[in-house]
């Protein structure tokens, strides 16, 4: 896979590094697959997987400037022909799919950090909802969902508390196979649990 980065312009290094492993599992799970990559920012999971043999992949970002690079990425890893990318806000966007009737085998649910800050959380729980709400509903019986928190204040458990109250409201039989987070790479002080930031969930339709 080929990436241009923009050290020091882009959002936090330019690329996000920390979510590396993440992409290699999902891309391998992909294979023959119709994905949505939510908040997409340079493609690397949306990218990875279709350079992996995902059947197709429709990206989005709210971003002009992440949407426009993600479509020289597409190029520059030859799969453009398989993915799709526009520019659009995370809830409407999802909104719009959903009323279309599109559904997707795999779905990667990164949005940007919703709660910066301790006193955020009560909104942050929020958009978490509403949002996996909405996948779940895009989302193919037996189809895989990666959710992700980048918010360091909204745990672990606050974000597979987020998934069980989404399936519940949306009547979806839930399972979870997998708790991830960054890679080896972003390896997390004792003394500094806030590095603990990422956190990714996978779960699975039945």
């Amino acid at each position: 896979l080929r990436y241009l980065v923009g050290v020091g312009a882009g959002q936090k290094t330019g690329l996000y590094l920390d979510q590396r492993d993440n992409i290699q599992t999902i891309a391998k799970l992909s294979v023959g697959k119709r994905v949505l990559d939510a908040c997409c920012y340079l493609g690397g999971f949306g990218i990875a997987c279709a350079k992996a043999g995902a059947e197709s992949v429709f990206m989005f970002d709210t971003s002009a400037d992440a949407v426009a690079n993600a479509q020289r990425h597409a190029e520059l890893n030859g799969v453009q022909e398989l993915v799709t990318i526009q520019r659009g806000s995370l809830f409407r966007e999802l909104t719009r799919l959903r009323d279309a009737g599109e559904e997707f085998d795999v779905i990667v649910l990164d949005p940007p950090k919703f709660a910066k800050k301790r006193s955020d959380l009560r909104k942050a729980r929020k958009g978490y909802l509403d949002a996996n709400q909405l996948a779940f509903r895009l989302l193919k019986p037996g189809g895989l969902v990666l959710s992700c928190s980048c918010s360091g204040a909204f745990s672990a458990d606050d974000l597979e508390g987020v998934l069980r109250e989404s399936a519940t409201r949306t009547a979806t039989s839930l399972r979870i196979l997998e708790r991830r987070g960054p890679g080896l790479d972003h390896p997390v002080d004792v003394h500094c649990p806030e590095g603990r930031y990422l956190k990714a969930i996978l779960a699975q339709r039945r």
